[in-house]
């Protein structure tokens, strides 16, 4: 893994956080920063479907090249995503259906959907941990990987690059002919942000192509300054504008901070190794803590004599608590859990970061 990566799921999960805790309730001295922030804030998820679809690229074609039997190549893959993905957000989904009736839905006008759906990320919709909508899409392409080491584990680039094509020409189809299939997971636009991811994980490991990345970080940065301009002015996050803007931005950032790291050349702060690592659990937790916050606060009467800026910095810092110990009581665990039982024994970097180690290029991670 590059710690680079790391570093960079920290400033996705930021991002989300800050951008929530703006809009968490008015009056709390943002009222002015809240909609200017809103321009971008929210673009933390492209970047981090970016990232995902290149690490989880990567990890399937390193179970690909050591595959011995198809089907055990592609459970081991697909264990490790389910585990990865599925204890932190049940926690957090009990923990918020068993508080909800009190505290209030996460979030009001979405459209109903089941609660088995709900359980297993089927739908992007969900009033109980809203930022589960953006899991439905990462797991649809955890499928799409799976499905790829069954059929063809020793050729998961050429595999994804028909995948590519053929989801293409779909979401090209529904944006001008049907914008709901937006928001269905296998016909999204969201599904080229994780190609961007796919295609930086082919050009740095198969033909190891590093030699833009300074070029390709400058290009980034400055289309997601268009992109940020783009979308105050005509966006609104429709899903048929973010690949293009901020996933494609993105896409560049992401290649340039790897390239970068391979060649020695730029390494971001290592301070924010911390915040990667836990950047899942912190993603998944904050809106839902702040919902909480905001009515412990109430119930209290503590908007009339706490300061507003005192009381986010104390919401931000109660959601980071919680985030730093559903990583170590969760995440850690169940992760190495399925390392040993698929007869792994390798140190997550998470967990070598918050250790305090500090290497450029670090070790195989679980993800």
């Amino acid at each position: 893994m590059i710690a680079n990566i790391q570093v960079m799921r920290g400033v996705a999960a930021l991002m989300v956080v800050l951008a929530h805790l703006s809009l968490a309730r008015g009056g709390m001295g943002l009222d002015t920063f809240y909609p200017r922030y809103w321009w971008f804030g929210p673009s933390g998820v492209d970047i981090f479907f970016v990232i995902s679809g290149f690490v989880v690229t990567t990890s399937a074609v390193n179970h690909g090249r050591n595959s011995t039997t198809r089907w055990r190549t592609a459970c081991s893959f697909a264990l490790k995503r389910v585990v990865r993905i599925y204890p932190v957000y049940w926690v957090a989904l009990a923990t918020a259906v068993a508080v909800m009736p009190p505290v209030g839905s996460a979030v009001g006008g979405l459209p109903e959907r089941s609660m088995i759906a709900k359980i297993f990320l089927a739908t992007p919709f969900n009033d109980f941990i809203a930022l589960s909508w953006s899991l439905c899409f990462e797991m649809w392409f955890y499928v799409v990987l799976t499905g790829i080491l069954i059929v063809a584990p020793k050729k998961v680039y050429f595999a994804l690059s028909v995948w590519a094509a053929l989801t293409l020409a779909i979401v090209l189809y529904g944006y001008v002919y049907h914008p709901e299939w937006s928001w269905i997971a296998a016909t999204s636009p969201f599904q080229v942000e994780f190609m961007f991811g796919c295609f930086v994980a082919w050009l740095t490991n198969a033909p190891k192509e590093t030699r833009f990345g300074w070029t390709a970080f400058a290009v980034g940065v400055a289309w997601y300054a268009a992109s940020v301009y783009l979308n105050a002015q005509y966006g609104g996050y429709d899903p048929r504008w973010r690949a293009p803007l901020f996933g494609l931005a993105s896409g560049f950032i992401i290649y340039g901070v790897v390239a970068l790291e391979l060649r020695k050349a730029f390494f971001l702060p290592r301070m924010m190794l911390p915040i990667g690592a836990a950047s899942y659990s912190l993603y998944i937790w904050h809106q839902f803590i702040f919902f909480v916050c905001i009515y412990v606060t109430e119930q209290f009467g503590l908007f009339e004599a706490v300061p507003g800026p005192v009381l986010l910095i104390a919401w931000a810092a109660i959601a980071g608590l919680v985030a730093f110990s559903s990583y170590r009581l969760i995440e850690l665990p169940t992760m190495k859990l399925i390392n040993r039982l698929l007869g792994e024994h390798r140190r997550p970097l998470s967990e070598v970061a918050l250790n305090g180690e500090r290497k450029a290029s670090l070790g195989a991670t679980t993800s």
